[in-house]
């Protein structure tokens, strides 16, 4: 198998990838990063590899087939620029698609028609041996601690509305990991900056409740992450996180928050028994690893 794209710090897809990886090497399963090698198949993310490069590749090897792992629309998502026309072309040349949530398959076939090629929903994987709540603990304000994590400033993240409930809930301690853009200060904001897999998981199994305010996101590895690190998840009942949470949160607004952040409190360990036990049923590498390998070997047939 070719899995082309690079490895890199951060999340969304290069968090996939790395996960998907150490998966694929405690497998001994052959795989290269170089398109111009010998190969069976292609996994692609999104737009991340373009049109030129598989078309090259599907030439160079006519048997060679091409998964293609989709997330979502572009234009859902508040961007504008010719992603979701990328990743249309390219997925004419996908032998099947993979799409992250039945979210995502609605929105790139239904609501924005970009994806002709069918194929299984297969959610994001996580590390459970990682993000556990097992482990060593870091010492934050104290409080109630609600965790947030986000790689993209995109406004649809809805990180912006963190201020907003700190204000309203100043005993609540805010612990935001990543990039966030101008945030104005406020006491119960505490911003730790851009931080590897690890620090994300100590911070994680460190705080009570994890937020995510994202509108139309289809698959965020922080949800899936946060769950296996025993969080319950407050979130915008938007695109594909409900999925992921089921009965393992709630559904959040600026006017509800207290409401429901009390309610998680009140049950916590209830709660956050249901969030691990989720991740480690739904989400685990060796769960979704395999789901990969059965669509692979399926196209070998």
């Amino acid at each position: 198998m070719c899995l082309p794209l690079k490895p890199q710090q951060g999340g969304g897809v290069y968090s996939f990838t790395r996960t998907l990886r150490n998966y694929l090497d405690s497998q001994t399963y052959d795989y290269t990063t170089d398109l111009g090698h010998s190969y069976d198949v292609l996994l692609i993310s999104a737009w991340t590899t373009d049109y030129r490069s598989v078309r090259q590749a599907r030439r160079w090897n006519p048997n060679v087939r091409v998964v293609h792992r989709v997330d979502g629309s572009a234009k859902a998502y508040g961007r504008f620029d010719d992603s979701d026309d990328r990743l249309a072309r390219i997925n004419t040349l996908a032998h099947v698609t993979v799409f992250q949530s039945e979210f995502s398959r609605w929105v790139t076939t239904v609501s924005y028609p970009l994806i002709k090629v069918d194929g299984p929903t297969i959610y994001n994987p996580v590390d459970t041996l990682l993000f556990t709540p097992n482990g060593e603990k870091l010492a934050l304000p104290p409080g109630t601690r609600v965790c947030n994590a986000a790689w993209s400033t995109n406004r649809m993240k809805g990180t912006w509305q963190l201020h907003v409930l700190a204000q309203q809930n100043p005993d609540v301690q805010f612990i935001l990991c990543g990039r966030y853009g101008e945030l104005p200060e406020c006491p119960n904001l505490h911003l730790l900056g851009t931080i590897d897999e690890e620090e994300m998981a100590g911070v994680m199994r460190s705080c009570d409740v994890f937020i995510n305010l994202s509108l139309n996101d289809p698959c965020p590895n922080v949800v899936i992450e946060a769950l296996s690190s025993g969080l319950p998840v407050l979130y915008t009942d938007s695109g594909g996180v409900p999925e992921l949470v089921g009965d393992a949160g709630l559904p959040v607004t600026l006017d509800n928050f207290r409401t429901q952040i009390d309610h998680l409190v009140s049950d916590l360990p209830s709660y956050r028994q249901q969030a691990r036990e989720r991740a480690v049923t739904c989400f685990d590498i060796s769960v979704i690893g395999a789901q990969y390998l059965k669509a692979i070997e399926s196209l070998r047939q």
